[in-house]
């Protein structure tokens, strides 16, 4: 059996839907923050703290964009930086309490976009979706839908 891939509908589709459900954002816990901001404060949030170039590069940011985007996020009090054990010159990024509720609140912004989207469906549907997710987590080793 082959396995299944997308279209590029399939691909239009998925963007429509992040599009609809996030077009009213005006309560996003996020919204002072730009796009590189909120990326390194999702980052940050899931995989935990991390060394500045490493995070501009898993990013795509370029060593001295991240860099503001650090001073910017260290101004609001959302992230801090200390050195790195045994290499002084390394920079650690981590959230700070602040930062660590900013994510809480994009977590559950995100679960609410899931919950309206659900809402749409019918009961199996919304299984459906919730074991597609289930099956999509990276944290988890079992990534096969039995």
């Amino acid at each position: 059996m082959t396995r299944p891939k997308a279209t590029n509908e399939h691909g239009r589709m998925f963007m429509s839907i992040i599009h609809a459900a996030t077009a009213n954002a005006g309560d996003r816990p996020t919204n002072k923050l730009n796009i590189r901001q909120r990326l390194v404060i999702q980052r940050l949030g899931l995989d935990g703290p991390s060394n500045l170039s490493a995070l501009g590069q898993a990013l795509g940011i370029v060593p001295s964009s991240t860099t503001v985007v650090a001073d910017r996020l260290e101004a609001l009090g959302l992230v801090e930086r200390t050195a790195k054990k045994g290499d002084r010159r390394a920079t650690v990024l981590k959230l700070t309490s602040e930062g660590e509720r900013t994510f809480a609140a994009e977590v559950g912004f995100y679960k609410s976009i899931v919950d309206q989207t659900l809402a749409t469906m019918g009961d199996d549907a919304a299984d459906k979706v919730l074991g597609a997710l289930d099956a999509l987590d990276p944290s988890d080793e079992q990534t096969e839908v039995a």
